[in-house]
């Protein structure tokens, strides 16, 4: 599966996700070849949760002649579905040196369509019923998402940014549900779905030395959010994140220690259908693809949540392959955390763990292929059990 999409990216190419782009070659006359780099990709990918996934990638990056921009301009797009029901459809640009100024502006406009999307209940300790009904721990929603970040550079590896986010959620939950049943107890809010927009400030520092597949440094952010009905929203919800992750290399640079800690926490009326998805400029949502891999997506909601990462990214061979660059590694990894939920009686120790094996491709230092196999310890009523969840995408989790 990894090699397949290795090879959709003979063309120039760019990851959907990173905002980084090494510098423009020269041409035959000793210039800076300012050309375009396009990208065109099917998208094919597995989820355990989301299932087989198909649909396309496309984007252009115009090159700039700036050494300290990554690039000059980028626009992309993105059709995904699955058979599990999901949807994912983007629109995105971002211009890091805006105006020849030190800003960097991103803007991103997304449909979301999930109509099994899972819900085990609110905090830390949610164990399920494995002889439970069909769809019992299952809802739908579908919706629209806005999202500008602006970053500006105040000094040195200093910057100050600045976050809008709005979304608009519709919900369909069917009686007899798990969600249903903790909506009537009052446990979980936002049934009616509706209009949820915040605003952030932060600071950030970034020293890495590649933004899409780093090998030294750190980059760590620090921030507040606010909801309110005076942005447009109908919660109000203030939150703070810190994110800090660290890159060393080791044995000459054949192993890179990739380390990563998450600490994300909100107070207010947050609606359950956002209780999964992290604030800051932190990636994704608690359980799935990006933390706590081997367990299901969104597996995890509480209004405060912490975990840590590591990974150890061992470089097995570097070679041309279809006249592009790549890198391929072997990537081992841990993941250690909880949330935790106002009144929740959950002992601290109470930590949830999951471990696997990945395998990457660094494509040209443009874009980074990851198949990762998790292993979690799922909470039945009758006890733990190991499960298996597998992930096939682009990016690094950090």
């Amino acid at each position: 599966m990894l090699a397949a999409l290795c090879l959709s990216l003979s063309a120039p190419s760019h990851a959907a996700g990173g905002p980084a782009m090494p510098p423009p070659k020269v041409d035959a006359e000793g210039e800076p070849d300012m050309r375009p780099a396009w990208i065109a990709v099917p998208l094919v990918s597995y989820d355990s949760t989301l299932l087989f996934g198909y649909g396309g990638f496309g984007g252009v990056i115009w090159p700039s002649a700036d050494p300290e921009q990554p690039y000059a301009f980028r626009i992309s797009g993105q059709f995904y579905k699955t058979t599990g029901g999901y949807t994912n459809h983007f629109f995105r640009f971002e211009i890091p040196g805006l105006l020849g100024t030190k800003w960097r502006w991103r803007s991103d406009l997304r449909y979301v369509n999930w109509s099994q999307a899972p819900y085990y209940g609110i905090g830390n300790s949610t164990p399920i019923q494995k002889n439970a009904p069909e769809q019992y721990y299952e809802y739908a929603k579908v919706g629209v998402r806005f999202r500008q970040d602006v970053r500006r550079q105040i000094y040195g590896d200093w910057e100050l940014f600045y976050t809008w986010s709005f979304r608009r959620e519709q919900v369909q939950v069917p009686q007899g549900t798990y969600l249903a049943e903790d909506l009537d107890q009052g446990v979980a809010t936002g049934a009616l779905g509706g209009r949820y927009s915040y605003m952030g400030l932060g600071l950030l520092r970034d020293t890495r030395d590649n933004e899409i597949d780093p090998s030294s440094g750190s980059f760590i952010n620090v921030s507040g959010r606010l909801s309110h009905p005076a942005l447009l929203s109908e919660y109000t919800v203030a939150g703070a994140n810190f994110n800090a992750s660290h890159f060393t290399p080791m044995l000459s640079g054949r192993v890179i220690s990739a380390s990563n800690l998450m600490v994300d926490m909100r107070w207010g009326e947050e609606p359950f259908w956002n209780l999964a998805y992290i604030g800051g400029l932190g990636k994704g949502v608690v359980g799935g693809r990006w933390a706590f891999r081997g367990l299901p997506e969104e597996r995890l909601r509480g209004n405060h949540v912490a975990w840590v990462q590591q990974e150890f990214r061992v470089h097995i061979w570097q070679g041309e392959v279809l006249k592009n660059d790549m890198d391929f590694q072997l990537v081992p990894f841990v993941d250690v955390g909880r949330v935790w939920d106002p009144g929740e009686q959950d002992p601290l120790h109470h930590l949830h763990m999951t471990a696997g094996l990945g395998a990457r491709v660094d494509v040209r230092q443009l874009a980074v292929l990851r198949a990762d196999v998790g292993v979690g310890i799922e909470e039945y009523t009758t006890g733990r059990q190991a499960i298996l969840q597998v992930y096939v995408l682009a990016e690094h989790p950090f």
